[in-house]
């Protein structure tokens, strides 16, 4: 008479509990926002529900084998109990954003219609557009330098060769356990002596995929020049990936860096390093990593015209502050940037070298210029991997001009017919591809 109101009492309690716990769970899972005072109800279930039905399941009359599945109910609403405390008190704003699929720009510089990817600093900043540089190209082209004998001179100036030969950026700027440059003529086993350099500065670690092609430069007397540059720099502890999205030019974008103060941020704080702060739009920060002898500066600043001119405004203003660290009321927000772009300065492409040196063919042309930067900025740190080479041989002969260009790249119309007929038996217009090979 007992067991059979109690079981009902807290049957029906704990069905109604675990119908909410899971309706809540099915909810975060389709991105809704944590709900902690869920845990609260706990204490409730246990008096009203658990209790009860409890007690009323072994009070009833039946064999203990028959009661078991009751009880792993009440041991299942306990565990969606506890996964619904631990959620709404320690998990993420919306767990979709753990799981989104990054967008990456394109690989090829050239499609991006927002961004300039440039071999020097001396390039221009305009509203609205990225400018990303590396000093790997430039790395290569001090090495073709060196190799013949001073500044590579071409049959007809070029903007770009002439703040090249400028050398702004050298070695001296990097640790030697960081690059690779070298250049060389292909009788010495350049590309050899490349993979093998690679090998033994980065035992793996860094795996190259712009090492010129040989079959660009075939005979001994062409020569190629190569530099790389690696460098991956962890934070000592890692910020938080930011739930809440940052909108920036527009856009929705993911970020890291450290919200309202928890006890866990502790350890954060002395990271990011507050080198020059006016106002909310206007400062520089550093956020300090693993890597004793690198800094990663970050500056909201107004551009100074060219991209140099911008480095140089935030290094002076770096160099005449008082460095404080951040503070439990301070918070941080950085986007997080993942790129992989190529881009290939076909604009010097195919200029005739003018030799400098007696050791130097006088046929030769630029054949290839390419440079591959890939970066990423998160909340466990930034890694840089970036090639760049050259390949300088002789020009290909120069196929004659056709008469007549046959190419049906636009539309056209096929005809069958007899020689004696009147009309074609067969005809089709093609004006797209959806009939071709594809």
């Amino acid at each position: 008479m007992i067991g059979i109101p109690l079981s009902l009492l807290g049957g029906l309690v704990t069905l109604v509990f675990g119908f909410f716990l899971c309706a809540n769970i099915l909810d975060r899972i389709g991105g809704s926002r944590p709900v902690p005072e869920l845990i609260n109800f706990l204490v409730f279930w246990l008096i009203f529900g658990a209790g009860p039905f409890a007690a009323g399941i072994l009070l009833l009359p039946a064999k203990p084998a028959s009661k078991r599945p009751w009880y792993r109910v009440l041991v299942g609403v306990l565990l969606l109990f506890l996964v619904v405390g631990v959620d709404g008190n320690f998990g993420p704003t919306n767990w979709h954003t753990l799981f989104r699929q990054e967008k990456l720009p394109g690989t090829d510089a050239a499609s991006l219609k927002q961004t300039i990817v440039s071999p020097h600093l001396e390039a221009e900043i305009t509203k609205g557009t990225n400018v990303l540089w590396c000093g790997t190209f430039q790395l290569a082209w001090n090495e073709a330098c060196d190799l013949t004998g001073g500044d590579l001179q071409f049959d007809r100036d070029h903007p770009l060769v002439t703040v090249l030969n400028k050398h702004a950026f050298t070695k001296d700027s990097i640790d030697g356990s960081s690059y690779v440059a070298m250049a060389g003529f292909v009788k010495d086993d350049i590309h050899e002596k490349i993979q093998r350099a690679i090998s033994e500065k980065f035992n793996g670690s860094f795996k190259p995929r712009f090492v010129p092609d040989k079959k660009l430069t075939p005979r001994p007397q062409d020569f190629v020049a190569y530099a790389c540059l690696y460098k991956n720099l962890n934070f000592p502890v890692p910020f938080e990936r930011l739930d809440e999205l940052l909108p920036f030019a527009g856009v929705q974008v993911l970020a890291f860096g450290i919200g309202p103060h928890k006890a866990a941020q502790d350890g954060m704080y002395p990271q990011v390093l507050i080198l020059d702060y006016q106002n909310e739009d206007d400062f520089v920060i550093e956020l300090k990593t693993k890597s004793e002898g690198d800094r990663l500066i970050l500056a909201k600043v107004q551009p100074k015209g060219t991209l140099g001119d911008t480095v140089m405004s935030v290094r002076e203003r770096i160099a005449q502050t008082n460095v404080e660290s951040a503070a439990t009321n301070d918070l941080l927000t950085v986007p997080r940037m993942k790129l992989d772009l190529t881009r290939e300065y076909s604009e010097i492409e195919g200029l005739h070298l003018v030799p400098q040196g007696a050791n130097i063919a006088k046929d030769l042309v630029l054949l290839s210029a390419v440079q591959n930067t890939q970066f990423e900025l998160n909340e466990k740190g930034a890694v840089l991997r970036s090639e760049a080479h050259m390949s300088i041989g002789c020009a290909k002969q120069q196929e004659p001009v056709p008469k007549h260009k046959l190419v049906f790249n636009k539309p056209f119309l096929v005809l069958l017919e007899r020689t004696d007929a009147k009309m074609p038996y067969f005809a089709v217009w093609v004006d797209n591809a959806e009939l071709l090979v594809q």
